[in-house]
C-alpha cells in the first residue's frame, strides 16, 4: 500500500519525498524501497529484552484480570515525528484494518495523537480506503468520534465499513465517502521487483497457489499441525497434488525482515511444506519477498486460494481465478466488486473440507469465465483509484 501511494504521487508530481513510520527492524527495508524511515532510535539488545519481558508480563496480568488479550497498538515514535513534521505536506494513513473492536481503543487513541500533532502544524491528514468497525465497544466508538472528524478526508473501503463508521459517528451512511482499495492501481517497480520472482517449472501441470494467513491460524482451535486451519490447508494441498495432479505454491504475503523474531506467514507455510514433504510438487517462497515479487508469483498461477487480502487483490489485478477463506467482512466486499461472492468461504468452512474442495473444483471448471469477468471489471477500479489520488493532490 505504501508503494502504491508513492507511485501515485510520483506519477502526478514527479520526485516526491515519502516518509515511512516504521519499527527499527523495518528501517533498512524502508531505505531500500526509497522511503525515509521515521522510527525510534536503535536500542541495545538488553533494553529490547527487558521491554519484551515487561510487555509479556503486563499482557499476562491483563489477561488474568480481564480474561482476554491486552489490546495491541503500534506506539508511534513521536519524538522523531516532531523532528520531521515541518517537512511534511500531508500524512496518509494506510493501516488496512487497524481501527476495529478486535484491536480495541489504544490504536485509535495513538493515531488521534498524531492527527492532533498534524492539525497543530497545518499538515493535512488523510485516512485512505480501509476496513473499519464494527465499533460495538463504547470506548472504541468514543475514540473514533474524537479522531475521525478531524481528518481532512477519510474513506471506507466497503459498504459494511461505511455503515460501521456512520453508526459510530451518528450520521447517515451517504455522508461517509467510499473508495476502492488503492492497491488496485499498484504497478510495481519492475526493474527491481522481478529479479527473484520467476518460477522454474517442469512439466505442464496446473499450478495452484495458497496464500495462508497467520491471523486465521491464530483464531482457529489447536496448535501447529493440529490447528484446524492447518489441517484444512494440508487437505487442500494433498487434494491438489493427488487428485488434481497439480503443483502447489505456498506464498507468504505478510513477511518481516530477518532482523525480527516475530512470526509471520512463513511460519505457517514452512509448517505445511515440511509436513507435505514433496518438494517436487509442493513449492514454497521461503524468504522475505517484495510486493513486486509476490505479485509476480501470483501472476504465474492458474488458481489462487487465499486468506490474505492483498494477495487476493494481486490475483484480481492479473485476472487469476481466486477463492477466499475469509475471516472478515472485507473479503466478501472485495469479491462483490467482481460479482464473485460465491467464491468466498467463511472461516467456519474449516470444519467441512468437502465444501472447500467442491468450491475449488468449481472455480477450476469456471476459470475461463472468471478470468473474463475479472478483466471486464478491472479498468474501472484502476481509474477510480487514479481519480482518488488526483483529488488528494488538489
Amino acid at each position: 500500500m505504501l508503494k502504491t501511494v508513492r507511485e501515485q504521487f510520483i506519477a502526478q508530481h514527479g520526485d516526491v519525498a515519502c516518509y515511512m513510520l516504521c519499527r527499527n527492524y523495518e528501517r533498512d527495508l524502508a531505505i531500500k524501497n526509497e522511503f525515509i524511515p521515521v522510527c525510534r532510535k536503535r536500542q541495545s539488545r538488553l533494553v529490547r529484552k527487558l521491554k519484551s519481558y515487561s510487555y509479556r508480563a503486563k499482557s499476562k496480568i491483563y489477561r488474568f484480570i480481564y480474561g482476554k488479550n491486552k489490546p495491541w497498538y503500534f506506539a508511534f515514535p513521536f519524538e522523531e515525528i516532531h523532528r520531521v513534521i515541518g517537512e511534511l505536506d500531508a500524512v496518509l494513513d494506510v493501516s488496512g484494518f487497524a481501527y476495529a473492536d478486535s484491536w480495541g481503543a489504544p490504536m485509535i487513541q495513538e493515531t488521534n495523537r498524531l492527527v492532533d500533532m498534524c492539525k497543530a502544524r497545518g499538515v493535512r491528514f488523510y485516512f485512505l480506503p480501509q476496513a473499519w468497525g464494527s465499533f460495538e465497544q463504547p470506548e472504541v466508538a468514543r475514540s473514533l468520534r474524537k479522531m475521525l472528524p478531524k481528518a481532512d478526508k477519510y474513506y471506507a473501503r466497503d459498504v459494511v465499513s461505511r455503515r460501521h463508521i456512520a453508526g459510530a459517528l451518528g450520521v447517515d451512511d451517504a455522508v461517509v465517502p467510499i473508495a476502492h482499495d488503492i492497491v488496485f492501481s499498484f504497478r510495481g517497480n519492475h526493474s527491481t521487483g522481478h529479479v527473484n520472482g520467476k518460477l522454474k517449472r517442469t512439466g505442464n501441470r496446473m499450478l495452484i497457489g495458497i496464500s495462508p494467513n497467520l491471523r486465521v491460524y491464530e483464531k482457529a482451535v489447536g496448535v501447529d499441525l493440529e490447528n484446524q486451519y492447518s489441517q484444512l490447508l494440508i487437505k487442500v494441498i494433498r487434494y491438489c497434488v493427488e487428485k488434481l495432479n497439480a503443483d502447489v505454491l505456498l506464498i507468504p504475503n505478510e513477511t518481516f525482515p530477518h532482523q525480527t523474531t516475530q512470526r509471520d506467514d512463513r511460519y505457517l507455510c514452512r509448517l505445511l511444506y515440511d509436513h507435505i514433504n514433496q518438494s517436487d510438487r509442493c513449492l514454497i517462497v521461503d524468504r522475505y519477498a517484495s510486493a513486486e515479487e509476490i505479485k509476480s508469483y501470483i501472476g504465474q498461477l492458474d488458481v489462487l486460494v487465499g486468506s490474505r487480502f492483498h494477495a487476493l487483490i494481486f490475483g484480481f489485478l492479473q485476472a487469476v481465478p481466486v477463492m477466499a477463506i475469509s475471516w472478515s467482512h472485507k473479503y466478501r466486499e472485495l469479491f462483490a466488486l467482481f460479482e464473485m461472492e460465491e467464491f468466498v468461504l467463511e472461516s467456519d468452512a474449516i470444519n467441512d473440507i468437502s465444501v472447500v474442495l467442491a468450491k475449488l473444483e468449481y472455480l477450476i471448471t469456471e476459470r475461463k469465465n472468471v478470468k473474463e469477468r475479472i478483466t471486464k471489471k478491472l479498468p474501472a477500479l484502476e481509474s477510480d483509484i487514479d481519480g482518488l489520488f488526483r483529488q488528494l493532490s488538489v
